[in-house]
């Protein structure tokens, strides 16, 4: 397991353990000093880490002194102090609520530093509640006020939380960028252990991507600030990350030496967390090679020491992995127990990532001991946990396993459109080439020293050879070279540099049109995914709307709302996701458009589903009113063609021929009544139908044929041609 630096609450200031002397400093200003609502706060913030109750006692204090003075910077400091209160003791919604109480008291003063201090403790909140899309909004908006203050070290480290929070969702090319801008930030600030720890968060994110070269540059460089400033704890985690490249590429043994020394370190200095991660590793490396006892007996000795520590965290990890040994020897019922202890943890702890990973284990574990009912229930809840909080790649093994329940069931078409789904899923996740060259490099950093000193040497004999060969050229030119040969070198320098020139122009003007067209796609991928994460925003208000109703007539509509946003939020979701920009692939758009529609209506995943659709890149101003019709359809299907969640669903999507696309959508419940003329319908949802069919210039029929059957020939469409990235 790879270590992030996150920096929840960086913001405030760090106070010592037991620091009486300070206490009782405090203690004796507050009884003579004037200033009492300060001298309060700071007492809050004293006992943050020695007394929570005490904490809340002073910051209401603070209250009682800024309010009637109208001191506005110390009453907004008490709503931070009392947040971080209610923070630290698992009260989220009302920490939530102090820090926004400060954000409206400072912003009257336009206290820049503390304004960015709520912000960022707001992103921690919603980063703890596995409310990713939020906390990153407000980390943002924290490094807007902060950059305004001139801090460059704060900055750095809301850089680097917006960037562990694009790392959670799996958005790896944003959380680069972050890092980035924080590591730039921290080198300014000559703060060589922050730099260390952001070169080794940067790493992660390379390794996890699969680009394994520049893991290591970054690793090793993170290595050299370690030796510079002595750093023992770091280097021995940074080892450890290099042992994890090893481990993936298959060299076990090079890893079980790396952790080793990874360990050796830890030992020495008594660094028991980072001790009992390393024997985690450990076990995960003898349990590749098929060692399943030595495996279980280091994730045995990880798990008493964080029993006895009380990481909770890495503890349900540890049961996980206990949990995966048991299923690989046959023993599934002790695999399912130690699944559900990591799942108790994860769920007490509310860790979206944790939630998903175990239901997704004991759903395989459940379809290895054929109880098929109980696998599906805990595939399902680890797939809306991921598609809740944007875990792409447990989504993606979610659609594998699905493939496998279906094919025990029998499903074998079903089973064989989720593989599909699963390897192109696979596909767009992970389309950098994995190269490995781990031998070379780990040789490049153990005799680093003697390369450079073999290079510096190597470097003034060559220079000295071309210094003679060059003098000796030269004495041979002026003996040789007559006036004729001078006259005609000098003319095919002139041809020779004319024709370079031309050259070179056409070069600069390839390079400037490349560049232009780069810039162009990456706006408008970033045009997408802003429109996007808006269309997110209007389903969250609509969620928190809905709230408010008590009227199930308004709730459905509401809800509906919410389906056909979503459906348009999918289309710009999968143009910033893939390569091809111009275009959606309709069969991974409309499967998982009809999945969507079925978790909303809470449609039995045993009822008979049947889907046909021909994989076409559909231009953005074809897919957007279809995909807008196909919700209305299937959202009337369901709505109306099943009873009590269950009944018979099939969708057609076909290509013709190249003037005509044909859509048709099938239930078998009760149609609509023979005497009502649907044309005239004043239902909004079939009033979109019919209003985007014009558009599209398509043929729209409803017929009563053991159940409703809606038939669409579509006329005018566009289809686009895959972008060529090469």
């Amino acid at each position: 397991m790879k270590l992030l630096y996150f920096f929840l609450f960086l913001t405030l200031p760090f106070i010592s353990f037991g620091n009486s002397g300070e206490e009782d400093s405090l203690l004796n200003e507050l009884s003579i000093s004037k200033d009492k609502a300060r001298i309060c706060n700071e007492l809050s913030e004293y006992y943050k880490q020695v007394d929570l109750n005490k904490v809340k006692t002073y910051a209401n204090n603070a209250l009682f002194y800024a309010s009637p003075t109208f001191n506005l910077k110390e009453e907004g400091k008490a709503y931070l102090n009392l947040g971080d209160y209610h923070y630290y003791s698992s009260d989220y919604d009302s920490s939530i609520i102090y820090y926004f109480k400060s954000l409206e008291v400072l912003s009257k003063i336009n206290d820049n530093e503390n304004i960015a201090s709520a912000f960022s403790n707001i992103g921690s909140v919603y980063f703890t509640k596995g409310e990713y899309s939020k906390a990153i909004l407000n980390f943002k908006k924290a490094a807007s006020f902060q950059n305004l203050t001139g801090d460059l070290q704060e900055t750095a480290v809301i850089y680097n939380n917006i960037a562990t929070v694009y790392y959670y969702i799996d958005d790896y090319e944003l959380s680069i960028d972050y890092y980035l801008k924080s590591l730039e930030l921290k080198k300014q600030g000559n703060d060589k252990l922050s730099v260390a720890k952001g070169l080794n968060n940067i790493a992660n994110v390379y390794e996890t991507i699969g680009d394994y070269d520049k893991a290591i540059d970054y690793y090793y460089e993170s290595i050299k600030y370690c030796d510079e400033i002595n750093n023992e704890s770091l280097k021995s985690t940074t080892l450890n990350n290099i042992a994890g490249i090893y481990k993936d590429g298959g060299q076990s043994d090079k890893a079980l030496e790396l952790y080793e020394q990874a360990l050796t370190i830890k030992s020495r200095i008594n660094d028991v967390d980072g001790e009992a991660n390393v024997l985690n590793n450990i076990g995960v490396t003898y349990r590749l090679k098929g060692d399943y006892n030595s495996a279980e007996k280091y994730f045995v000795k990880a798990k008493q020491i964080f029993e006895s520590i009380g990481n909770v965290q890495r503890l349900s990890r540890t049961y996980s992995n206990i949990g995966r040994v048991k299923e690989d020897k046959g023993n599934y019922q002790q695999a399912i127990e130690y699944y559900q202890k990591s799942l108790q943890i994860n769920d007490s702890i509310k860790r979206p990532q944790g939630i998903a990973s175990d239901n997704l284990d004991l759903a395989r574990v459940f379809l290895l001991t054929h109880q098929i009912s109980k696998s599906e229930t805990h595939l399902r809840k680890s797939r809306l946990e991921a598609q809740k909080h944007n875990i792409n790649s447990l989504k993606m093994e979610t659609y594998k396993l699905l493939s496998n329940i279906q094919q025990a069931k029998g499903n074998t078409e079903s089973a064989l459109n989720n593989y599909i789904i699963y390897t192109q899923m696979k596909d767009s996740l992970f389309t950098i080439e994995k190269h490995q060259k781990l031998n070379e490099i780990n040789t490049k950093y153990e005799t680093e020293k003697k390369n450079k000193e073999i290079e510096i040497l190597k470097i003034k004999e060559e220079k000295q050879s071309v210094e003679i060969k060059a003098k000796q050229q030269e004495r041979n030119l002026w003996l040789t070279i007559s006036l004729l040969a001078f006259t005609f070198l000098a003319i095919s320098i002139y041809f020779f540099w004319n024709k370079k020139k031309l050259s070179d122009q056409l070069k600069i003007k390839n390079t400037v049109i490349k560049e232009s067209l780069n810039e162009k796609e990456v706006l408008l991928k970033e045009i997408h995914h802003r429109v996007k994460n808006n269309l997110q925003i209007i389903t969250s208000l609509l969620n928190m709307q809905s709230r408010y109703l008590n009227d199930d007539k308004s709730k459905e509509i509401v809800n509906e709302s919410k389906n056909r946003i979503k459906s348009m939020s999918l289309i710009h979701q999968k143009l910033y996701q893939q390569k091809n920009i111009t275009g959606v692939e309709t069969k991974i758009y409309f499967t998982e458009l009809i999945e969507e529609l079925l978790l909303s209506y809470g449609i039995d995943s045993e009822s008979n589903i049947k889907l046909e659709i021909d994989n076409l890149i559909l231009d953005v101003d074809t897919a957007i009113p279809l995909g807008l019709i196909i919700n209305e359809l299937v959202s009337n299907a369901f709505k109306h063609g099943f009873e009590n969640g269950k009944g018979s669903f099939s969708f057609i999507f076909l290509k013709v021929n190249e003037k005509e696309l044909f859509v048709e959508v099938k239930d078998n419940g009760k149609g609509i009544p023979d005497d009502y003329d649907i044309s005239t319908s004043k239902s909004y949802g079939v009033k979109l139908i019919y209003s985007l069919s014009k558009k599209l210039k398509a043929e729209v029929n409803f017929i009563n044929d053991k159940g409703l059957t809606v038939t669409m020939r579509i006329l005018k469409f566009k289809i686009s041609k895959p972008t060529n990235n090469g």
